[in-house]
């Protein structure tokens, strides 16, 4: 209890990020059930952001913090990204709906309630955010460009993948 009293925003980071994390995990990933790839990594966002949230309650160094406001603000990049061009494997961009608007909210509590911490801890500068930033948008632009860039091979590998599956009723009203 002394931990969540005493670090109340590093509570609100972790659990900020747990959430989003269960959210991608499950509702987001079967909405993509129909589209392997989409389906693994919203699995696989969503365990990185359990488990960093989960390691983030008991164990808050530097480097855990920088790593959960990248892998965060990283992810809300890419949605971002998937709003405004083409998403991997579709020919138009993702609509925006409302889970995907509190997923990336819960994402950005997390990365501002990281940064939080560090700056009462006196242990963070401009420079230092402006890195996270660039980090995040390298992870975000990378995570993008490998995902279009093997679009084909990876139609050749799930050759059963439904076509336009990311225009069906469950992602409106999953927003991811």
């Amino acid at each position: 209890m002394y931990a969540i009293t005493r670090h109340p925003y590093a509570l609100a980071a972790a659990l900020a990020s747990i959430a989003a994390g269960l959210l991608h995990g499950t509702l987001i990933a079967v909405a993509h059930i129909g589209i392997p790839p989409a389906f693994l990594f919203f699995l696989l966002a969503g365990l990185l952001q359990v488990s960093w949230g989960a390691q983030f309650l008991y164990r808050r160094t530097l480097g855990w913090f920088y790593a959960g406001a990248v892998l965060n603000a990283g992810l809300t990049f890419f949605w971002i990204l998937t709003r405004t061009l083409p998403a991997p494997l579709a020919d138009a961009p993702e609509p925006i709906a409302p889970l995907g608007i509190v997923v990336a909210m819960m994402q950005l509590v997390a990365v501002a309630a990281s940064f939080w911490c560090l700056y009462r801890a006196h242990a963070t500068t401009y420079a230092r955010l402006a890195l996270v930033i660039l980090c995040s948008l390298a992870l975000a632009a990378i995570g993008y460009a490998a995902a279009k860039g093997t679009e084909e091979a990876l139609r050749a590998l799930w050759p059963e993948m439904e076509e336009g599956a990311h225009r069906d009723s469950a992602d409106e009203r999953h927003g991811e």
